[in-house]
């Protein structure tokens, strides 16, 4: 029997995605500290990649179609490229966050959150 909740992971895998999309939350978390769950862009990072390589190993156990799976993966490149291709001075969250390149890869988390019809758990 399997004993791995699917629907948790999504809603966390989801859930960091969220988080990229929320410029306010990114304000308070990553540059003032503040909230529930309060961590910083590299530890979001990382949740990320951990949970998109489980989702889509797997993604009919995620109910994932198509175009979501289409649209994490743009996510995903965005994400990274934008990760990979910044000097490490310029990956604090106070330095980018209004950047015209974050914010593309906001809109597309905004994009992936939709196709999910996302909303956060309160």
């Amino acid at each position: 029997m399997d004993d791995i909740d699917y629907n948790s992971i999504l809603n966390n895998f989801l859930m960091t995605i969220f988080l990229v999309a929320n410029k306010d939350l990114q304000r308070k978390a990553w540059i003032q500290g503040i909230g529930p769950g309060c961590y910083d862009f590299n530890e979001n990072m990382l949740d990320f990649l951990n949970y998109y390589e489980w989702i889509l190993e797997k993604p009919e156990k995620y109910n994932i179609n198509d175009y979501q799976i289409k649209l994490i993966k743009l996510f995903q490149n965005e994400y990274e490229a934008f990760y990979d291709n910044q000097n490490p001075d310029c990956l604090l969250p106070e330095k980018f966050i209004d950047s015209p390149r974050w914010t593309r890869v906001t809109e597309i988390a905004k994009r992936v959150l939709e196709a999910f019809n996302y909303k956060p758990i309160d």
